[in-house]
């Protein structure tokens, strides 16, 4: 696998959310490298792209769910959803939506 390079054009603000080897940038990879798959985040959310219209152009490269049957479980902080959400509260539109880790 090839050196890490940061990616910022994804919307991750240059904080480095968004960290590929340089090898899945190119066509000539055919898996996903073992060190996203062993990250406790993998699999644990579904893919924005695929909910929406049930493509996603990563495919099986994708890094997050393409329906229920590959969803991983996940352990959660004890203080998950323990407080309520501070826009949901005051009446407004949660910018966070279903994935607020307060109270709606």
């Amino acid at each position: 696998m090839g050196p890490i390079v940061e990616l910022a054009e994804d919307g991750d603000n240059g904080q480095g959310l968004y960290m590929l080897p340089k090898d899945l940038l190119s066509n000539n990879f055919d898996r996903v490298p073992l060190v996203y798959k062993h990250h406790p985040l993998y699999k644990t959310v579904l893919c924005r792209k695929w909910q929406n219209a049930y493509f996603c152009p990563y495919g099986s490269e994708c890094q997050f769910a393409h329906g229920m049957m590959e969803i991983r479980a996940t352990v959660k902080h004890p203080m998950y959803k323990t407080k309520h959400c501070y826009w949901f509260k005051k009446g407004v539109a949660c910018p966070y939506g279903t994935r607020c880790i307060f109270i709606h």
